[in-house]
């Protein structure tokens, strides 16, 4: 019951938290976006309100411990704003990451204190954070910019998150997704081979997707 009390706290404030911010500029909020767009508020909604009963069912299920269930419900939530964000403005701001940082170093803080296994934490999640930063900068380097750099900070604090066997899982659905997505694009032809895709949406269903199937095993 403790886990998922804390997964519905943590969903609430971390929707609240993350929507607030400025997308793109000062004249251009995700906030302001979705109140003055009643149909994209309907589906934000309900997308908050579908993911995050996943989050509760599971969290109450699997015997997640409060921080696994916070870390994951905060994740979770934030990536579902940043995709509005990619989508809408092309724009990973990096306030969303940075609170994203701080709220993680919170949840580790509390990990540490409540289960008392501070290496194993801190090693996991340094090392998905190395991870993720060191091979979305390789793709960032080879692929000519093609991926924005707002697309390595981002797979960098999901890594974060996530631990280093975490962020390869995500990286490997985020690809599945996109590289499925971008077929029935170029098929449809809806998009080209030099059209920008926004990754944000993409990292965000491989989080649930890697939530999911953790939670599975």
């Amino acid at each position: 019951m403790t886990e998922v009390l804390t997964s519905a706290a943590a969903a609430i404030i971390s929707a609240f938290v993350f929507i607030r911010y400025t997308a793109a500029d000062k004249k251009e909020s995700i906030a302001g976006y979705i109140k003055n767009n009643d149909i994209i508020c309907a589906r934000i909604v309900l997308v908050f309100l579908a993911v995050n009963l996943l989050v509760i069912h599971i969290s109450g299920t699997c015997g997640r411990t409060i921080c696994e269930t916070a870390n994951s419900a905060v994740l979770i939530n934030a990536m579902i704003v940043m995709s509005v964000s990619d989508i809408k403005f092309r724009k990973i701001p990096n306030t969303y990451l940075l609170e994203l940082l701080t709220v993680k170093c919170i949840i580790i803080a509390a990990d540490i204190c409540l289960y008392s296994h501070a290496r194993e934490v801190l090693v996991q999640s340094v090392t998905g954070l190395a991870a993720g930063f060191g091979i979305m900068m390789i793709i960032y380097l080879v692929s000519r910019k093609s991926v924005g750099a707002g697309d390595v900070k981002m797979y960098s604090v999901i890594g974060f998150f996530a631990g280093g066997a975490g962020i390869i899982d995500i990286l490997v659905y985020s690809s599945v997704f996109c590289t499925l997505t971008g077929s029935v694009l170029l098929i449809t032809r809806k998009c080209t081979l030099k059209s920008l895709v926004p990754m944000a949406p993409f990292a965000c269903l491989g989080s649930v997707t890697y939530f999911i199937i953790g939670a599975v095993k």
